[in-house]
């Protein structure tokens, strides 16, 4: 449909999450394949530099894996140099578009966060641990539209929560309602919000403030100090996140798997 109907991913193999340059022929034979694929890349060490290189073609990118505050700007800066150079050549590929996928769930339920609190005890409960991304893509989004950068935020792998009333919601959801971002919903989320929330209404959660009390909380984890700083790691530590090992290993198993499935039938 030439984007008239939207874009589709194309996801470079996860094995290849360290390897630079295959990254960038698997995303340029992606892109060949119609204007409207949006490439996925890590965003991994090796991955940064791949999406200043697709901008700069401007070709459409979403960043995957990505968890903290350091990796979405790092992602917003390596797209804006890429973008920014194609628009000065005086190209400008129709429909072209950027987002950065914070995996919220996944970030937050991590070992060197929800296992921390756990293993010291912390009195952070289920929710306060949720505002955690919500601390993050307010930071990012902020940043975002005060440095103009042509970015969107993309919140994806939001938790359902059960609360002691017997009531069932998305603190992620609930959080991010009005916000200028992207929300990734597989049906069952959506059932669920149709039917949980048939009575509860959705509110305007993105002016909220996180609460003070709760960021005092979170403070007490280094992981999340470290992934709100701007600066809380470098570029060339970025393969070191217990996040993105954890869940690196999780997607290249996912494919190496459809792989052989597919290998068994063609």
């Amino acid at each position: 449909s030439n984007g008239k109907m939207g874009h589709i991913s194309g996801q470079v193999d996860p094995n290849l999450i360290k390897n630079e340059a295959a990254m960038k022929e698997m995303a340029d034979e992606l892109a060949a394949l119609g204007p409207n694929v949006m490439i996925k890349i890590p965003a991994s060490t090796s991955g940064i530099p791949v999406f200043k290189y697709l901008a700069s073609k401007g070709i459409a990118t979403n960043a995957t894996t990505c968890f903290n505050v350091p990796q979405i700007m790092a992602v917003a800066n390596a797209v804006t140099e890429g973008i920014t150079a194609h628009r000065k050549a005086g190209k400008e590929r129709h429909g072209w578009r950027a987002v950065i996928t914070q995996m919220s769930g996944r970030f937050e339920d991590s070992a060197a966060f929800r296992g921390y609190i756990e293993k010291k005890n912390l009195a952070i409960d289920a929710l306060e641990l949720r505002q955690a991304s919500n601390a993050v893509m307010k930071k990012c989004i902020k940043l975002m539209e005060e440095r103009k950068q042509p970015l969107k935020m993309l919140m994806c792998s939001a938790r359902k929560h059960h609360d002691f009333e017997g009531n069932v919601f998305y603190p992620h959801f609930d959080m991010f309602a009005g916000a200028p971002m992207v929300f990734t919903c597989p049906p069952d989320m959506i059932g669920d919000i149709l039917y949980h929330y048939r009575n509860r209404g959705v509110k305007d959660g993105w002016k909220a403030p996180v609460p003070e009390e709760t960021m005092k909380k979170l403070n007490q984890v280094p992981y999340f100090v470290k992934g709100y700083a701007e600066d809380g790691y470098a570029i060339e530590q970025f393969d070191e996140i217990t996040s993105l090992i954890e869940n690196a290993s999780v997607f290249a198993k996912a494919t190496n798997d459809m792989i052989d499935f597919v290998g068994k039938y063609v």
